[in-house]
């Protein structure tokens, strides 16, 4: 903040079969669906349709931290985990031990196939009725039973010890769990309202538990902690560190960051009011003009190193998903999850 550099900046780059559109912004500006919202309203004025333009939370208002003066942070079902002191210290220590000792790094794309997306979804909600679960009780989305998936290829391949524990990190976003905070639909709160959801486990049950199973237990995770007195005591909790990071868990945890953007529905912003004419034939096109036909995330840290977590940006206009060009890890476990996935 104390650089002169914007908050948010485009960057337009047009060539004569496609344009590139480019967005950096501070993740103090907003989170993915603050983004949506940003991208409602320019579509809205490219549209002439300025009464769409969802209305703004001024800045000077604060629903978040309303919230937390409002709520018990010892009411955060994972609060007892809290990591202080010299087990904080531990974990940081423990996350620099694995940059000095696996320094070399790789960071990859992934596309998943409409048809195998679907199968694997399909065939992880029949197995959890088959398991004797009621009918309307076995439902899992699209990101958990990928997220399932993707711990289940890359944390075995980077050859973790049997007892490592695992803090699956999933980005939960506030917006329509609480009252202070709509859905993003005429009230646009541009800023970040993104908490995370804790699932704790194993490398013993991650290489244990079908796809099906973790991808429950992450769904239930995500069941209880959606909760709105959970969300209000998890906010509480966060601003109870005083402005350092507040972590749960154990102090030789491995941490997978996982942030779905599916809910945004980037795919489907729509320019074409923009397009002066169509930089490829009809008939050859994945995508509708003036639609996206290829969305990449990339993460500037600052030169800090920032493993195992990445973020699922949807679904493209052929059905399939991507793994935004983000994921980053142990160079020398790529190898074996190419293998994992072509075996797949």
């Amino acid at each position: 903040m104390k650089r002169d550099h914007p908050a948010l900046s485009v960057h337009v780059v047009s060539f004569t079969d496609a344009t590139l559109i480019t967005l950096s912004w501070n993740h103090l500006l907003f989170d993915t669906l603050g983004l949506q919202s940003f991208l409602q309203a320019w579509q809205a004025v490219l549209n002439n349709r300025d009464d769409e333009v969802p209305t703004f939370v001024p800045f000077e208002e604060d629903p978040i931290a309303d919230m937390a003066a409002n709520a018990d942070p010892r009411d955060y079902s994972l609060y007892e985990l809290t990591l202080t002191g010299i087990w904080f210290f531990l974990f940081i220590l423990g996350y620099i031990y694995e940059i000095l000792v696996h320094s070399k790094e790789a960071t990859h794309m992934v596309c998943f196939p409409k048809e195998w997306v679907e199968n694997l979804r399909k065939c992880a909600m029949a197995e959890r009725l088959a398991k004797g679960l009621p009918v309307g009780e076995e439902f899992l989305s699209y990101g958990d039973v990928l997220l399932a998936f993707w711990c289940k290829t890359v944390l075995p391949a980077q050859r973790l010890r049997p007892r490592q524990p695992i803090h699956i990190h999933n980005a939960m976003n506030m917006r329509g769990l609480v009252e202070q905070l709509p859905i993003p639909d005429k009230v646009a709160y541009v800023g970040n309202a993104v908490l995370s959801c804790s699932t704790l486990t194993t490398m013993v049950d991650i290489n244990s538990m079908s796809v099906s199973d973790l991808a429950g237990r992450i769904r239930e995770s995500l069941t209880q902690q959606r909760a709105a007195s959970q969300v209000k005591s998890m906010v509480a909790w966060a601003y109870n560190g005083g402005g350092r990071m507040s972590m749960s868990g154990v102090w030789n945890q491995l941490i997978v960051g996982w942030s779905n953007w599916a809910r945004a529905k980037l795919y489907d912003v729509d320019f074409s009011l923009a397009v002066v004419k169509p930089g490829l034939p009809i008939d050859g096109r994945r995508s509708k003009i003036g639609r996206p036909s290829l969305i990449m995330s990339w993460v500037n840290a600052n030169g800090i190193s920032v493993r195992n977590g990445g973020a699922l940006i949807g679904r493209d206009s052929n059905g399939d998903w991507w793994l935004g060009a983000g994921w980053t890890m142990r160079a020398e476990a790529w190898a074996a999850v190419e293998e994992a996935l072509s075996k797949s």
